[in-house]
């Protein structure tokens, strides 16, 4: 039987700077990346100020988003 070797990356821990950073590269505004995150627009901008964190989910996202930033033009 073949090995099978897991590529999967890790998910980074986000802070407020690298957020803001991300919605900048895919050029959204707040209320566009809350909905592609499907977030409310207050939890979102308490990612960004760093009131509070996104999920393990939220930041894969984020991952995904950061190396993907075209995707989220498929979504609006």
């Amino acid at each position: 039987m073949a090995k099978f070797e897991s590529r999967i990356l890790s998910i980074p821990d986000y802070v407020p700077a690298d957020i803001i950073r991300i919605r900048k590269l895919v050029s959204a505004d707040k209320t566009k990346m809350a909905l592609f995150m499907n977030v409310s627009l207050r939890t979102y901008k308490k990612w960004e100020t760093g009131q509070s964190h996104p999920s393990k989910p939220a930041r894969r996202l984020l991952q995904i988003l950061e190396k993907n930033p075209q995707l989220i033009d498929n979504w609006f």
